[in-house]
This record gives structure tokens, C-alpha cells and sequence, in this order.
């Protein structure tokens, strides 16, 4: 006899499995609106074709895993005894909806027990299994956190025992399990009919959830406890995302069938499958070997798509052939080809390269064939993996070929067999959610399926939210966003205007070749992608995507976040021919499908005077200006409050304020003394650079868009004064503030500032200035050379400044270059006493602001003063423009030491030393201030001579 020990140690481990999530557990319970719309989706598929993928171990004494054939479930299986392998955890990361499932087949060794009979005269020997054994374990890279599954169904997590288990499940026979784990409980099925169910506290659901998808990074099999589970063997691990229904839950057939002879000597549509039937949309799922003599590219596989009827049955009516060679006909009629139908099966030849080839590689190749029935379409995807392990693809699509009333699918063979794995062959209803594009099996072939065109008039817009799945493998298996008439492909007098790919590129008028990529139509969408990443950042994607028709452009905006939050954004626009007048917008899949999370309108919008810039992000920089607001005064302020809107795509697409003379850009008058960025970037007398202002912005993109932004400016004199208080759209108030110092050039009691943007626009814009008090006419002020620094070399100096004796002359005045040389600056003129021109002059030095000068009026390299300095050279004439200098030169007898202070615009700090020792050694000398392509404002009042012969 056999005892029954272990039911519920695999719908235990199958369980666990199943509790798959991408959030954070605290996550669960998103509010109303956010939540996702479960899909069933399979994360983790193990078949145990190899071990590759995982590594391997044993407990003491225990052998290594294999991978063996087992003939009663005809497959490759994996094989345990006391040895375990381990790998990525499948359930990382992974979103959890309403649920998690899991499938496998499993099958548990019995272990031989003598027990004595009832007479107490007699014993026996049965089959029986140990408790308490691990077979599968979540744990982290240190292996001390870890959630175990044992042999009796218990749960073990960080050593507490969550779960005592169920009940026994009979050893040495295959059993098919079924697990649904969901936030009220799970429930285990075993070989198709429920054997338990049991509540599941939210705060463990919780906890194992978040080890599950967060803590855990590895997967064991075999392993998780110090006592060695025994021997067993498993097949066909599934692990789901959301909960698996009916059709999953059935026990598949196991073993294999074989269609045609060995020998080839089947002909053509002489052995047939069963007929896969079902009334309503299906899918419909074969795997096979098949085997083929090689001599014609006919001698293959073949499928059949008929009113659910067998050939030769009363009623049969034939949809299509499929031959595996990219031929076929429809309707039984063999001279009704495919090729020439409008709807063409895919290139077979273009991928194998040859037929020689294809007819060598799809002998022993297996085929994974999904059919896909949706109203009248017919969508066919075959995987092929050649005994070369080389993959190839094969599909088709029909739009109306299927009847409305049953639909049956069946294989076939001419001169080739098949082996047909029974395990994979199903039927599953197609259920489509509201909201859902594509097919859940990530069947839908390219521009087969579309939501319902919205007609875009001038100034609409269309907002589309959705959650975006794929699973590659190319970038282009996604969502697709595409322009047409109004109608949609496959409908009479379809036209389409662009189309629009997720992974950045796509193709104008319905051309899909080089010529018309959206690239070579100089119409290249923007995007920030990690390109590394791109097809696991996409699936599971909410994407929300705003499309609008202005002023004759149609654009689109995509504000792009991945299940595990990173954040991209992508635009595109597209000026219209002037002959479009009608135009809508629409969503396709290629190999993806999506859910809508809103239910998209087209909505008028306007533009109202108190916003800046056009909201398709078309305004380009310093194409759109506010009105200008001047205030007088040395403290005169100005205020401005607005929301601030980009496309997250670059830092300088954002808001962006001017100072200028109080004049507009353009006016004849119009001076420009700085232009601050939002990104700590800007321009001060036309130049850029990096300011360096203080924020704790974390971003000058994200942080940004649908930002609230108020925004001071004051004047200091010569200085301006910025801060900017800024609220995001979440409510995390941030700021960005700093001094630029000296950039008021001009000695005006007057200043206005103005609003601009780059790609960005600006909305419920207030300003406001204030006058401050007004600035004191400059009479301690005496200039040195003309204000547009035209003044040729000591074309103009300054009051000459005399000392008899030692002492010091100190000079303060602020610099103006036109910045192109480094000489086009300040210089200091040591004299005795006259200036340059004057009769009986004696020139003893003339000391450059750029490290150089001469003595005695002799301008050679035997002629150098004695000088260092710690400029910057890279950013000297930048720093010397607006520059502060303070110059200090202390007379000892026929020596002298100079020393000039500069202090620039932005705060950095230089020093420049010189010595002299070519002076007379008593009497009078002096000093006076010259340029060249530049101007000087000294500050006479704090300028000194100061003579210390006592």
C-alpha cells in the first residue's frame, strides 16, 4: 500500500513562488485612479532544457543535479537528490496587481519504511516522504534572509514557521499543481481540482511580498535548510504575474503525440492533430519537433484554420493552409494564395538566408506556434529553434478570414512527422479587459490593432494614459502612436500621415522605408532613454502622453515612468503640408499590448495673454519675451510668479529671466547686462557662463515641469540679486538663489527686466517692480577711456597721483574690456611725476593688468619688471570684464613693490605682484591709471596717495 504524506509541499512551494510584485508592499493599496488593471503575465518559465542559467551544489554525500529524460511526462526534467541549484530570483521587481500564480509538475520520491501490520505478526515495506525537508528558498546574498518551502508544505521565514502546511500528496507519481496567491489568501489545485484553500494574513502577505520582490535575489531549488531534502524531480516551473484562471489551472496532457510516419512516408495532408476548437476569441497553442527528409521546402509542417470541423467531416470548411515555407491559400482554393492576398506571410526565406538552409534547419527544429483568434482575425506567431539553437520567427495575420461561429485549428504534415509536446497543446479563451490593446500572449502583429481614432481640429488635444507590456526582444515591439484621416489601416481610403514608434524613430506617410524615416524627413522625435535598458524599462511602463494639433504642427509629448520609477520623457513635431485638413491620432502594438488607464477626448485648449510661449514646446530660445517692467533706484525690485512647463528632455528647456537698460530686445536702445537660466547658467554682457548659485534642486527637468515659480530680482547698485522659491506639482518646495556682482555697467538709475524660455512655455504669469531709492550722481567717480572701450593704447589716463618720498599710492576702480586680448585692460604708469606726452616726461615702468609690462620706456625682454601672478588664463578676459581692482604700490627709496587685488563678477579672487627697482632713490614720482579697448571707473574717494618719510 501507499501512504499519502505530501499534498500541499509543492502548492506550497508553487505558492510562494507566485507572490510576485514590483512594489514595495506598503504599495499595495494604491489610491483610487492609480491602480493597475491586472493582465496576467508570465515572469519566470523553467522548462529544464539545460542548467544553464543556474549553479549548481550539493548537501554531503549528494549528488550533482541533472537534467534527465524522463519518458512517462516526455521531456527533459530536473533531477535532485540531495544536490540543489540556485539563480536570479525571477520575482524581483515585478508588479503585483491582484495577485501572483505559478504552475509546475512535480514528483516526489517515496522513501522505503518497514511498519508492522495490524496482526502485529507481519511487516512491510510501503513508500512514504520525511517532513520537513527544503525544496525551494528566497534568499538574499548573505543567505540569512530567506524564506524557505519544505517537503510538507511549511513556510519558514527567517526561521519562524508561517505555515504548517496542508496535507499529503502521493509520491513517485507526476502531479500538475496550480497556485493563486492573492491579498484575501491562496488557493492550491492539483491536477486540475482544487484540494485546498487558505487564508493569508495581510501583514505576512505583506512581508513575504516584500522579501519576494525586494530582499530576495536569489532562487533555490533544493536548498534553504541544514537536514537535505531527499529525491525529486520537476518540470515546467511557471511563474505569473496576477492569478491564473481555468485553462492554466487544467491538467495538460503529458507525453507526446506523433502526426505522420517515421519514415516520411506520410503525403501531403495524410495524418492530422486534434482539432483545437473553440467558439468565441481563443488561443490556440502547439509545440513540436519537427522532422523533415529536406528534400522540398513543402516537405514540413503545415496548419489548418477551419469552422472547427476535421477534413473529411460533414460541415468542414477550410479558412486557411498554412504551409511552414511562407506559402499557403485560403478558402480551400489553392490557386487563392496567400502571398497574393493583400496579407502576406512573413519573410522565411530573408531570415534562413537560403532554402538549403531552411530545409536543413527545420528538420529536428522545434516550433512554438500560437494562433490567435479576435473576432474575424486570424494573428499566427511561430518561434523556431533550430537543433543549431539558431531562432528564427514566422507569422501572419488576416483581419477577416475566421467566420463568427467556431474556429478550429489543427497541424498537419506532408512527406515530414511531428512529435507534439501534449503538455503545451491547449485552447484558452482570449480575454481581452476594457481598455486593453494587443493580445496578452504578446501575439498582435504590427499595425493590426488600434484604439478608435480621435480627429485632432486646430488647438486640441488628446491625452493618453496607459500601461505599456512587452517583452521584446527588439525596441520595436511596443506601442506605436500613429497620424492618419481619421480612419484606420485595412479601411477604404486610409492615409497616413506618421507613424510613430516608442523607441524613437518612425516613418511619414505610410512609407516604412529609409527615405521616409522620420530622421531622413529632418523630423527626428527627442528623447532621454538609457538605450541600455530600454525593453525592460517599457515593460510594465505607465506612460501618459499628451498629443495636440497647433497652429498647423501636430506634436506629442510622452512623460515616460518605469515599474521601478525611473523617469524618461520623449517629444515629437511635425509641421503639416498645408493640403492636410483632417487629422487624427491613434495607438497600435507590434508584439506588445497595452492597457488604457483613461478613457481619451479630444479637448479644445486656448492660449490665454497670460502665458508665454505655445504649449506644443515649439518656441524656440528668445523667440518669446514678457512685456519689460522698470524700476529706479539703487534697491529696485521686480517680482514674477508663473508655472513652469517642459518636456524634461534638457536642463536649459525651462524659464529664463533678463536684466536690461529698461529697454525691449530690439529696441534701438536695448542694452543687456545679464540673462539668468534656470539652470544656473547665463550671460553677463553677452558672454556665458556657469553661475554657481546656491539650490537644492534635484533636477533641472523633472522638478521643474508643472513647477510653481516665484521669482524676485533686486538690485544692489551695480549687483543683482536673485530668488526663486519653487513649488512642484507635488508640493516639495525647493530653492535657487545668488548675487552676480558689478554686471549694472552703466551708471543709470534705471533697469527693467523681461521673461523668456527655450522649448518650454510659461503660464498665469503676474509681474510686479518696485522703485527703490534713487542713486547719487556719481561726482567720486572719474573714467578712464570710453564707455564702448574703442580707446587705442593710452589714448586716454588718468589724474596723475605724485609722492615725494616713500609712501603708498592706492587705487579702487572697476574694469570694462571688450574682453578680446588680454591686454585690453587696465595698466599703471610709474613716472616722475608727468604723464605721458608732457614735455621732460621719464617713464620708469608701465605694469599691464596681464602679467607683462616693461622699465624706462623700453618694451624688450632685458626690460621686464620682476612680476606673478594666480590667474586664471583659460578665463582671464571673462574675469577682467566688470572686474574689481584694488592696486596698492608702497615706494622705499628706489624700490617699490605692487600688488593688484581683482576681484571678479562672479567672486573669484586673482592676485598680481610686481617689483621695482629702477626708482630714483629720493624726490617725487608718480603714478597715473591708462587702457587699451577698455575703460576704467575709479573710485576717487577711496583712491589715496599717502607718504610715510617719517
Amino acid at each position: 500500500m501507499r501512504t499519502k504524506r505530501w499534498l500541499s509541499a509543492m502548492a506550497t512551494v508553487i505558492l510562494t513562488l507566485c507572490m510576485c510584485s514590483c512594489q514595495d508592499w506598503n504599495e499595495q493599496d494604491a489610491p483610487a485612479g492609480d491602480q493597475q488593471i491586472p493582465v496576467l503575465t508570465k515572469v519566470g518559465s523553467y522548462s529544464f532544457e539545460s542548467l544553464e542559467g543556474f549553479q549548481v551544489g550539493t548537501y554531503e554525500n549528494g549528488q550533482n543535479p541533472e537534467i534527465i529524460k524522463d519518458q512517462e511526462i516526455g521531456s527533459k526534467v530536473l533531477y535532485l537528490n540531495d544536490g540543489y541549484i540556485y539563480g536570479e530570483n525571477p520575482l524581483t521587481n515585478k508588479r503585483l496587481e491582484s495577485g501572483a500564480s505559478a504552475t509546475m509538475w512535480i514528483k516526489l520520491a517515496g522513501e522505503d519504511v518497514q511498519v508492522r501490520n495490524t496482526d502485529e505478526e507481519s511487516e512491510e515495506t510501503i513508500a512514504t516522504r520525511t517532513d520537513g525537508k527544503s525544496l525551494l528558498a528566497f534568499m538574499d546574498d548573505t543567505e540569512k534572509s530567506k524564506l524557505v518551502i519544505t517537503s510538507n508544505a511549511g513556510l519558514i521565514y527567517n526561521g519562524a514557521a508561517l505555515s504548517e502546511g496542508f496535507s499529503e500528496l502521493t509520491p513517485d507519481i507526476w502531479h500538475y499543481v496550480a497556485i493563486n496567491i492573492g491579498k484575501d489568501g491562496y488557493t492550491v489545485y492539483l491536477d486540475g481540482e482544487e484540494w485546498g484553500t487558505s487564508s493569508l494574513q495581510t501583514e505576512i502577505y505583506n512581508q513575504l511580498v516584500d522579501h519576494l520582490t525586494s530582499v530576495a535575489t536569489r532562487l533555490y531549488i533544493g536548498y534553504g535548510l541544514e537536514t537535505p531534502p531527499g529525491e525529486f524531480w520537476m518540470e515546467d516551473l511557471k511563474i505569473y504575474k496576477d492569478l491564473v484562471g481555468k485553462n492554466e489551472i487544467k491538467r495538460p496532457g503529458i507525453g507526446t503525440t506523433t502526426i505522420g510516419a517515421t519514415d516520411f512516408s506520410t503525403g501531403f495532408l495524410g495524418a492530422f492533430s486534434e482539432v483545437l476548437s473553440a467558439e468565441g476569441d481563443a488561443i490556440y497553442h502547439y509545440q513540436f519537433k519537427n522532422y523533415t527528409k529536406g528534400v522540398a521546402n513543402h516537405q514540413n509542417w503545415m496548419l489548418l484554420i477551419s469552422n472547427g470541423k476535421a477534413i473529411g467531416e460533414e460541415g468542414y470548411l477550410e479558412y486557411a493552409l498554412v504551409r511552414a515555407d511562407a506559402y499557403g491559400w485560403l478558402s480551400g482554393n489553392s490557386e487563392n494564395t496567400i502571398p497574393d492576398s493583400g496579407y502576406p506571410l512573413s519573410d522565411v526565406y530573408g531570415q534562413f538566408g537560403s532554402w538549403e538552409k531552411f530545409r536543413s534547419e527545420m528538420n529536428g527544429a522545434v516550433v512554438d506556434l500560437t494562433v490567435t483568434r479576435y473576432g474575424t482575425s486570424i494573428t499566427m506567431n511561430a518561434v523556431i529553434i533550430s537543433q543549431q539553437d539558431k531562432k528564427y520567427t514566422y507569422s501572419w495575420y488576416h483581419p477577416t478570414i475566421a467566420g463568427e461561429g467556431t474556429v478550429g485549428v489543427f497541424l498537419s504534415v506532408d512527406n515530414a512527422y511531428l512529435e507534439v509536446e501534449n503538455k503545451e497543446t491547449s485552447v484558452t479563451p482570449l480575454e481581452i479587459q476594457n481598455g486593453q490593446l494587443g493580445f496578452s500572449d504578446y501575439s498582435t502583429a504590427f499595425n493590426t490593432m488600434f484604439t478608435e481614432p480621435i480627429i485632432l481640429e486646430d488647438y486640441t488635444e488628446v491625452v493618453y494614459e496607459f500601461t505599456n507590456y512587452t517583452q521584446g526582444p527588439g525596441n520595436e515591439k511596443n506601442w506605436y502612436l500613429v497620424f492618419t484621416n481619421g480612419k484606420t489601416r485595412g479601411q477604404e481610403g486610409y492615409v497616413e500621415h506618421a507613424i510613430i514608434r516608442a523607441d524613437n524613430w518612425g516613418w511619414l506617410n505610410g512609407l516604412y522605408d529609409a527615405e521616409h524615416t522620420l530622421l531622413e524627413m529632418d523630423c527626428a522625435p527627442s528623447c532621454n532613454y538609457d538605450w541600455n535598458t530600454f525593453v525592460s524599462d517599457m515593460n510594465e511602463a505607465n506612460v501618459k502622453m499628451t498629443v495636440k494639433r497647433r497652429a498647423g504642427k501636430i506634436s506629442f509629448y510622452a512623460a515616460i515612468t518605469t515599474k521601478d520609477n525611473k523617469k524618461y520623457s520623449y517629444y515629437w513635431m511635425y509641421t503639416l503640408p498645408a493640403d492636410v485638413d483632417v487629422i487624427s491620432s491613434c495607438l497600435t502594438v507590434d508584439n506588445s499590448y497595452l492597457v488604457m488607464r483613461n478613457s481619451p477626448v479630444a479637448m479644445s485648449f486656448t492660449e490665454p495673454n497670460t502665458q508665454l510661449g505655445a504649449s506644443d514646446f515649439t518656441t524656440g530660445w528668445w523667440q518669446a519675451f514678457s512685456p519689460v517692467i522698470s524700476a529706479t533706484g539703487t534697491n529696485a525690485s521686480f517680482k514674477y510668479t508663473f508655472t513652469n512647463h517642459n518636456r524634461c528632455l534638457n536642463v536649459w528647456e525651462n524659464w529664463a529671466v533678463a536684466i536690461s537698460n529698461g529697454t525691449a530686445f530690439g529696441d534701438p536702445n536695448y542694452k543687456e547686462y545679464v540673462v539668468i537660466r534656470a539652470d544656473n547658467f547665463g550671460w553677463v554682457g553677452g558672454n556665458d557662463r556657469l553661475f554657481g548659485f546656491e539650490t537644492n534642486l534635484p533636477d533641472y527637468t523633472w522638478a521643474l515641469n508643472g513647477a510653481k515659480v516665484v521669482l524676485t530680482i533686486t538690485r544692489d547698485n551695480k549687483d543683482i540679486k536673485l530668488n526663486a522659491d519653487i513649488t512642484t506639482e507635488s508640493g516639495i518646495s525647493y530653492y535657487y538663489k545668488g548675487t552676480l556682482t558689478g554686471v549694472i555697467t552703466d551708471v543709470t538709475n534705471t533697469i527693467g527686466t523681461f521673461l523668456t524660455l527655450d522649448s518650454a512655455y510659461l503660464t498665469d504669469i503676474t509681474s510686479e517692480a518696485t522703485n527703490g531709492e534713487d542713486i547719487p550722481e556719481p561726482s567720486d567717480l572719474e573714467t578712464v577711456g570710453t564707455v564702448d572701450c574703442s580707446t587705442a593704447f593710452l589714448g586716454d589716463v588718468s589724474e596723475v597721483r605724485t609722492l615725494d618720498g616713500n609712501g603708498e599710492f592706492y587705487y579702487k576702480f572697476t574694469n570694462y574690456t571688450s574682453g578680446e586680448l588680454n591686454w585690453h585692460n587696465w595698466m599703471l604708469l610709474v613716472s616722475n611725476g608727468k604723464v605721458t606726452g608732457e614735455s621732460e616726461y621719464i617713464e620708469y615702468a608701465l605694469i599691464r593688468a596681464d602679467n607683462y609690462g616693461w622699465l624706462n620706456g623700453i618694451n624688450d625682454d632685458e626690460h621686464r619688471p620682476v612680476r606673478d601672478c594666480n590667474y586664471n588664463w583659460g578665463t582671464f578676459t571673462e574675469d577682467m570684464k566688470g572686474a574689481t581692482v584694488e592696486i596698492r604700490m608702497n615706494r622705499q627709496g628706489n624700490t617699490a613693490s605692487v600688488r593688484a587685488d581683482v576681484t571678479t563678477v562672479g567672486g573669484a579672487k586673482y592676485w598680481y605682484v610686481c617689483e621695482l627697482s629702477n626708482l630714483p632713490d629720493s624726490g617725487i614720482i608718480g603714478t597715473y591709471l591708462s587702457v587699451e579697448r577698455a575703460y576704467l571707473e575709479i573710485d576717487t574717494e577711496a583712491s589715496y596717495v599717502k607718504g610715510n618719510n617719517n
